[in-house]
């Protein structure tokens, strides 16, 4: 199971993390928690424009940020969605 993140005016899925991460919101940012250590802060997201899922079993094999949309139980592709290019190691 997973938790996501998902901002409020356009259904837009942000991120992704198992249900084992701690997320936190209050109204100046959402926090991200790993074994008790805040790992991540994500300050343009707060509990005013965004919505934390948990507990979601259906997540796409093929999610990445910004690539679907989510309303609480059903996911949509964006059409407006670009995958980003390939970058080869040196």
């Amino acid at each position: 199971m997973s938790k996501v993140l998902v901002k409020n005016e356009t259904n837009l899925c942000l991120y992704t993390w198992p249900d084992s991460v701690d997320i936190y919101q209050n109204n100046q940012e959402t926090s991200v928690v790993v074994e008790g250590i805040r790992s991540r802060i994500i300050a343009d997201c707060n509990n005013s424009n965004s919505t934390v899922y948990e507990e979601i079993t259906n997540v796409p094999s093929d999610w990445a940020g910004h690539k679907y949309f989510f309303d609480g139980t059903t996911w949509t592709l964006n059409s407006e969605y670009v995958e980003p290019p390939v970058i080869e190691e040196p």
